[in-house]
């Protein structure tokens, strides 16, 4: 069933509908957010108050690139051809998206200069945050470049097939596949990234990125990682090859290049 962090930490308790969708959160501070799915089972809106969030996506996949935001303008994102969000725009103001080697969006370049930039701990939870109070619009993608549907500052991003919670450091949901005897860790079906999530990303909400997995498994997966930030390169590579190297273009246009390697 559901995780309720109510039960934990006696502030925030999530809702359900009968098919398993997030419906409601009540925080500790009283405020509500509502929420629709649409047909495919994607979010369609999240209200808070007197304000409602629409979001729409990319024909029938999961890559959200507009927030239709009732009283104000809405948010397009320009999408990459992986559905990476490389930039904002919002009425006239527009941003360049800024990532790091990890995946995470951490700041945004407006008029030629930083705008805004974010830090995190290593489960995703905003540590720090600066904006220059110019430039372009506020991004609802932030860790892993994933939404933020959090009605309060505690996040809790849209992460495939389930919600993931940073201030807890595991997923709401129990995942619908089951894990592994020879991966004694996957048996715990709520752990995020294997329970490493400073080296470990989980892309669909089902698996991590590691060691455990096959090396076509791990492939595939290493490709939904380099699409979330556009990297020309190579991504995590089968386990056999102990290798991981990455190569690529850093904040889309932003002139910043980068290269890691560990051997």
């Amino acid at each position: 069933m559901p995780y309720d962090r109510a039960a934990d930490q006696g502030a925030t308790s999530y809702a359900y509908d009968l098919a398993g969708h997030l419906s409601r959160i009540t925080t500790g501070g009283g405020t509500i957010a509502s929420f629709t799915i649409d047909a495919l089972g994607r979010l369609q809106s999240r209200t808070v108050g007197s304000v409602t969030d629409t979001y729409g996506y990319v024909g029938t996949g999961d890559t959200a690139f507009e927030i239709a935001t009732s009283g104000a303008s809405t948010t397009d994102c320009l999408i990459g051809p992986s559905g990476e969000r490389i930039a904002r725009l919002a009425g006239s103001s527009g941003a360049w998206t800024l990532y790091d080697l990890h995946g995470d969006i951490v700041g945004s370049e407006a008029a030629g200069a930083v705008s805004s930039a974010l830090r995190y701990d290593p489960y995703g939870q905003t540590i720090a945050s600066w904006t220059s109070g110019s430039g372009g619009p506020a991004s609802a993608w932030r860790y892993q470049g994933r939404l933020d549907i959090s009605p309060d500052s505690n996040p809790l991003y849209a992460a495939g097939a389930r919600l993931y919670s940073p201030s807890i450091g595991t997923f709401t949901g129990f995942d619908s596949v089951a894990g592994s005897g020879t991966n004694p860790i996957t048996m715990n079906r709520y752990l995020y990234a294997g329970a490493n999530p400073a080296t470990l990303v989980d892309p669909s909400g089902h698996s991590a990125c590691s060691g455990g997995m096959s090396p076509s498994e791990e492939a595939a997966c290493a490709l939904v990682v380099a699409s979330r930030i556009g990297w020309d390169g190579e991504a995590w590579m089968p386990s056999s090859t102990a290798k991981f190297v990455t190569q690529g273009l850093i904040g889309a246009y932003g002139g910043l290049a980068s290269r890691a390697a560990q051997r």
